[in-house]
């Protein structure tokens, strides 16, 4: 599971096939390649391919892509447990801790709440 937070350092390589980086704190690689590029001038649209090796799903939930790869405009929310996971589209996961009835905050302190009384 990839809890990367903060400003860790980093050491990144960037050509024409994408973005690779290592972070030194935690061992993660993570690379980030530009797959599909829509529009034109100033309405594009990028979507990416991503490889993050601490990315983990639950098995109940798959994307049809390898183990550790994922595309950055998939987000997941899925409960554990007690708490909430969320994994942003980098494959970084913010775990919510209950707060209160229906509200839950996330123990990274980036000041995410995710609220639960509507039921979705």
């Amino acid at each position: 599971m990839d809890e990367t937070k903060g400003y860790h350092s980093e050491i990144s390589y960037e050509n024409t096939a994408g973005l690779l980086s290592v972070n030194l704190y935690t061992k993660r690689v993570l690379y980030t390649g530009n797959t599909i590029t829509m529009g034109s001038n100033l309405h594009n649209m990028n979507v990416s391919l991503v490889y993050n090796s601490l990315f983990e799903l639950p098995y109940t939930i798959t994307n049809g892509l390898s183990e550790k790869w994922k595309l950055d405009v998939e987000q997941y929310l899925y409960s554990k447990d007690n708490y909430y996971i969320y994994v942003d589209g980098l494959g970084v996961t913010h775990k919510f801790t209950k707060l209160k009835e229906n509200k839950y905050y996330d123990e990274s302190g980036l000041g995410y709440i995710l609220d639960t009384s509507n039921g979705y």
